[in-house]
């Protein structure tokens, strides 16, 4: 059954008319499976640090749950601050903020410029 299917198929290839690739065919091809090769690289690493993260949660959940069970309470040292005695805490959390802020952006903007013009 077999060979009479692949003797059948090899008559249709054979009466294919013979058809030239078009130019730059193997260099796009190419690049779309380098491209692939890449975003399955960057799929894979998402998953292992998603993994990590999840693996990390549920060892924390684990060890509350076991302190939890068995009745183990944690005392926190008792640290009073007021804000009344940093006038400047304000001032330097807003100029982090806007440089945190900035900074990402930053990185925003580099990533989406090189997504587009150099790869």
């Amino acid at each position: 059954m077999e060979q009479i299917e692949k003797d059948r198929l090899k008559d249709l290839f054979a009466e294919l008319p013979d058809e030239e690739l078009p130019a730059g065919f193997q260099e796009t091809v190419m690049e779309r499976i380098r491209k692939d090769v890449v975003r399955a690289e960057r799929r894979r690493e998402r998953l292992t640090i998603f993994g990590l993260f999840v693996l990390i949660a549920s060892l924390l959940a684990l060890l509350f749950g076991l302190f939890s069970f068995l009745g183990v309470s944690l005392h926190w040292p008792q640290i009073r601050l007021s804000l009344s005695q940093y006038p400047s805490f304000f001032f330097y959390l807003y100029i982090g903020a806007l440089v945190f802020c900035l900074w990402m952006a930053d990185s925003f903007l580099r990533k989406t410029y090189r997504k587009r013009h150099i790869q």
